[in-house]
């Protein structure tokens, strides 16, 4: 992907972060770009270390960065492609620190990490999804090295563009199938808008003049971020009392391997905002493909 290039893999010694890297030197290879592998060791875990083995902090990091060498060697990452670093602090706050202090286009991690009793995405996933300034891949476990089928989901926000022009992008670079949805839940599948006899109050006409104008503005929103990219893809409006379980669905359904969603900026004052409760948390956590999240500025959210 060429606007991946400078890519971060979070590394924590699991198979999913062993997973994750494959995917980061999949990317990067194919651009000739470039993978920083980072270990992020709590402060007490480099202080038993060094109170544990009698040795001085600096060569307690030594130490774990030649594992974490090993470690991306295991997995096929070379020194010319690959550079480790070790941090020191609170895992999220560290790498969140670390990509607004170096030029980072990607970061790459684990959807569950060590946490090998979580059924789902792990709590460290979520905070960098929330705070890390640039996209973040969520690898999961079953990931393949290439994408062959792409699933870019749209809520008409500020976001959209981006995803739609993200998603074209990678399904150029990969010659996948991309996919551009959208699940919403019409007036008649509401509670309030069914009669006792459990029929919708709106009319036929009525639901497809609905449905007409969402696949309209679809079509029309795809056009004009395509623009001459003679890139194949397909259109479709879902309709679900729950959109979040209609998209997992329509990622089962369709055995995709990327979707592609849009979050809000990772600024303090808005990070109530960024994830708790909307449908893009939920993909996250329930998503049954590797997720790749696209930040956009909250300033310029429009209906």
């Amino acid at each position: 992907m060429k606007h991946f290039k400078r890519i971060a893999a979070c590394i924590d010694f699991s198979d999913f972060s062993g997973m994750a890297l494959i995917q980061a030197l999949h990317l990067a290879q194919a651009e000739q770009g470039k993978i920083s592998a980072i270990y992020v060791a709590e402060p007490d875990e480099v202080g038993d270390f060094e109170g544990n083995q009698l040795i001085a902090t600096d060569i307690a990091e030594e130490n774990l960065r030649d594992n974490l060498r090993h470690f991306v060697s295991h997995y096929g990452g070379t020194p010319d492609l690959v550079e480790c670093k070790v941090l020191i602090g609170k895992p999220s706050n560290a790498i969140a620190r670390y990509v607004q202090e170096h030029p980072t286009d990607l970061v790459v991690l684990g959807s569950r990490g060590n946490d090998s009793m979580a059924r789902h995405t792990g709590h460290f996933a979520t905070k960098c999804v929330r705070h890390c300034p640039v996209p973040v891949l969520l690898s999961r476990r079953q990931s393949q090295k290439r994408f062959r089928k792409i699933v870019a989901c749209i809520d008409f926000s500020a976001a959209s563009q981006e995803v739609v022009r993200t998603a074209a992008q990678i399904a150029q670079d990969e010659d996948a199938e991309l996919h551009v949805i959208h699940a919403a839940t019409p007036p008649w599948l509401k509670p309030s808008h069914v009669m006792y006899t459990l029929e919708p109050i709106e009319s036929k006409d009525f639901q497809k003049d609905y449905s007409d104008m969402l696949q309209n503005r679809l079509e029309a929103l795809v056009s004009d971020v395509m623009g001459k990219n003679q890139h194949k893809f397909a259109i479709h409006i879902l309709e679900h009392v729950s959109p979040d379980r209609a998209i997992i669905n329509y990622l089962n359904d369709n055995q995709a391997d990327l979707a592609v969603v849009g979050r809000l900026g990772h600024l303090k004052q808005i990070v109530s905002q960024c994830f708790i409760g909307t449908t893009a948390e939920k993909l996250i956590w329930h998503s049954p493909c590797a997720v790749l999240t696209v930040p956009c500025n909250p300033g310029n959210e429009s209906s």
